[in-house]
């Protein structure tokens, strides 16, 4: 009697320690697809905010075009007085640098609208050596911000690839700032630094890798890189969304996502990715 009546006390007790446990889960994942559902409505913000941005910015592009003409003009007509040609030229230096930063903030805002854009995948060939550095632009400011020193190899031969641009860029944006968030959580133990390589893989794939001197992945922690709403980050710093994520966006272009880690000493992403031959490739 007393046997069965200790093994039920077992049980009970074993139940109800699994029952709160599912509960706190529950909980955890409620809590988690909050966080995932603000970050998809600051993705839509952003996107809103940067086509509001893109009006005045075509005007000023049209005014500084009309400014550089008439200067021009000016220029002509100095002839011969060397100091109001000198004053002319320090202007349009100064008009040459406000196209440079137009251009720039139209740069960031198309970037920010495709990474935002929702909707059907749109797949179109995209030519990495001209996507990347477009990509690279988006995350300069935090990269210099954190003192990293980035890296970018590019491989001397066309590599083209057919997918939809705003997700592939939505992976490589993730994998970077993962990237910069495990340089950071070295401590500055080592300078800092991120290397980022295009190549071919084979006669027929594309291999794009993101390698940082990070703290690493442990052992234990490595099978579940790729399992939604897992995160070493702590609590309010990553939903644990975007590995599971985009490991899936690579798999549907049909491409591969892994990686390789040790511990203190860093990680490299890769993403493989078919390959769309071009003449003269």
């Amino acid at each position: 009697g007393i046997v069965v009546f200790l093994s039920s006390l077992y049980l009970t007790g074993f139940i109800e320690k699994m029952l709160l446990m599912r509960d706190e889960e529950r909980e955890k994942l409620r809590e988690q697809l909050y966080r995932a559902g603000r970050l998809a409505e600051l993705g839509e913000m952003a996107a809103g905010v940067a086509h509001e941005i893109n009006n005045p910015l075509q005007i000023m592009k049209s005014e500084q075009a009309y400014i550089d003409m008439l200067m021009q003009e000016v220029r002509d007509r100095a002839g011969d007085d060397a100091a109001l040609r000198k004053d002319v030229d320090e202007i349009m230096s100064s008009v040459a640098q406000i196209r440079l930063q137009v251009d720039r903030c139209a740069r960031i805002t198309h970037s920010i609208l495709s990474f935002g854009r929702a909707g059907n995948t749109e797949e179109q060939n995209v030519d990495l050596a001209k996507f990347i550095p477009e990509v690279l632009t988006m995350v300069q400011k935090k990269i210099q911000l954190n003192n990293i020193v980035l890296k970018l190899s590019m491989a001397p031969v066309k590599l083209i690839v057919y997918v939809d641009p705003g997700r592939l860029q939505q992976v490589l944006l993730n994998l970077l700032n993962n990237a910069i968030y495990a340089v950071g959580e070295a401590g500055g133990a080592r300078p800092g630094e991120i290397v980022l390589t295009c190549s071919p893989e084979g006669a027929d794939r594309v291999r794009i890798a993101v390698a940082d001197n990070g703290i690493g992945i442990g052992q234990e922690q490595q099978q579940l890189i790729f399992t939604p709403f897992f995160t070493t980050k702590p609590a309010g710093s990553g939903t644990g969304l975007g590995l599971s994520v985009c490991h899936g966006i690579v798999t549907g272009m049909k491409g591969v996502m892994d990686f390789t880690s040790v511990k203190g000493e860093g990680s490299t992403f890769f993403v493989l990715l078919p390959r769309v031959m071009s003449p003269g490739a």
